[in-house]
């Protein structure tokens, strides 16, 4: 849902919410070398291992500000910040939320 407090042919600023849910992959690729005897000769060996990370369904809820400028005919510059709460991530959720910034150029339309 989006909502335009201000709206002119120059400049327009917005205000936006989403909820929405999906699937996530939280964690990290983490190897280790280990050392270990090769049991034909009984020399060291380093072996590598690895952990990964674990899929979670999740749901997320997102508030940004936006204003859009003109520059010239069809084209303008918009910038937004915002905030994005995820939750439901067992234990991940204070990782996976946080500040977000977009910047973009469109182009088209009036």
């Amino acid at each position: 849902m989006e909502w335009f407090p201000l709206r002119s042919s120059v400049v327009s600023v917005s205000a936006r919410g989403l909820i929405g849910g999906g699937v996530t992959t939280v964690g990290w690729d983490d190897y280790a070398y280990i050392q270990e005897p090769s049991p034909r000769t009984g020399r060291c060996i380093r072996r590598r291992t690895a952990t990964t990370g674990t899929t979670r369904r999740t749901s997320s809820s997102s508030r940004r500000v936006n204003v859009s400028l003109r520059v010239a005919r069809g084209v303008a510059m918009v910038g937004g910040v915002g905030y994005r709460v995820i939750g439901w991530a067992n234990g991940w959720e204070d990782q996976l939320q946080g500040l977000t910034g977009t910047f973009a150029i469109r182009i088209g339309g009036k």
